[in-house]
């Protein structure tokens, strides 16, 4: 309501969202700047986990990653089908150029270092983007 009425001018959130819940109806323009990433978690009580045998244990975790990867290919599949009907319902998409982004980052890494330690920063750095 508040985007339809012109209470604010942008919003944020994942391409299901906007097309399940019509934002496309007042919002044109829709910018894929990737700096956000859904996932989906696997947690089990440690107490039922223990319960498990090795076996059991081996399967979940195996089944688990397994699942993973299918969740981020219907993901995946599901957003470039999504943001199709988007440009065809006539939002504009855009995908900025994310090194200016990227560039933006090196004092908030620095910043970073200083609570998490150079270490930890730059080894999670390391795994983004071993991951993409």
């Amino acid at each position: 309501k508040a985007l339809a009425e012109g209470v604010i001018d942008g919003q944020e959130n994942p391409v299901a969202v906007i097309y399940a819940n019509r934002l496309y109806e007042t919002q044109k323009y829709l910018a894929m700047t990737g700096h956000t990433y859904s996932t989906m978690v696997h947690v089990i009580n440690k107490k039922v986990w223990n319960k498990l045998t090795p076996e059991q244990q081996k399967i979940v975790s195996e089944e688990s990653v397994k699942a993973g990867d299918w969740m981020r290919n219907s993901v995946r599949y599901a957003e470039a089908d999504q943001i199709e009907k988007l440009k065809q319902l006539g939002v504009q998409v855009t995908y900025p150029d994310k090194s200016k982004f990227k560039a933006m980052m090196k004092s908030a890494y620095a910043r970073m270092n200083a609570i998490a330690g150079e270490e930890n920063i730059q080894e999670f750095v390391k795994m983004v983007d071993a991951a993409k």
